[in-house]
């Protein structure tokens, strides 16, 4: 069993704000389902959003591919609730940039299978992600979401670039922790 995580739902709230309403799906809780996001079109959206858990390849415990944990609905089978590197890689995106705010989500798989994404960066950028903000490491629930919705409130100045708003949503942690 997965630890809950309470500022996954406030993160991905307080980032929606810097968009506006008419381009913004949220999706929380029961409605992050596979399901709700395999029947979206994901192509009109130019930043894509995962406050969640991720499931690494790792084949000594039978997990062949990497994965995001979403909701599990009960309205179909079809539908596991991981949404796997395969899946992904099979949407049609659009997105400047994916953000996925979750544990060692830029782990890369050391096999090559013909075509099919086994980790979630290739599966983004095969589905046409144009960058991808990841982690190479386990986040606590609170350092993500304060960074997150930090680099959201630095990119309001036009001027700043991801880099830039990244490097000082970082540095006010740092200030934040007392580090």
């Amino acid at each position: 069993k997965l630890p809950s995580l309470p500022n996954a739902e406030k993160e991905i709230k307080e980032i929606s704000e810097s968009f506006s309403p008419e381009n913004t799906l949220l999706l929380t809780q029961k409605e992050a389902s596979e399901e709700t996001l395999m029947l979206t079109n994901l192509a009109s959206y130019d930043v894509i959003v995962f406050a969640t858990h991720a499931i690494n390849e790792n084949l000594q415990l039978g997990i062949e591919e990497s994965a995001l944990v979403l909701s599990q609905l009960d309205t179909n089978i079809d539908f596991d609730g991981l949404l796997y590197a395969s899946e992904i890689s099979k949407f049609n995106l659009n997105a400047e940039w994916v953000i996925l705010s979750a544990c060692n989500t830029a782990s890369l798989s050391d096999r090559t299978s013909s075509g099919v994404a086994r980790d979630l960066p290739s599966a983004f950028l095969y589905a046409g992600a144009q960058s991808l903000l990841l982690s190479h490491w386990e986040l606590d629930d609170f350092a993500a979401r304060f960074i997150t919705t930090n680099l959201f409130k630095e990119l309001e100045n036009p001027d700043v670039t991801k880099s830039d708003a990244l490097r000082s949503a970082k540095l006010k942690f740092l200030d934040h922790q007392g580090g």
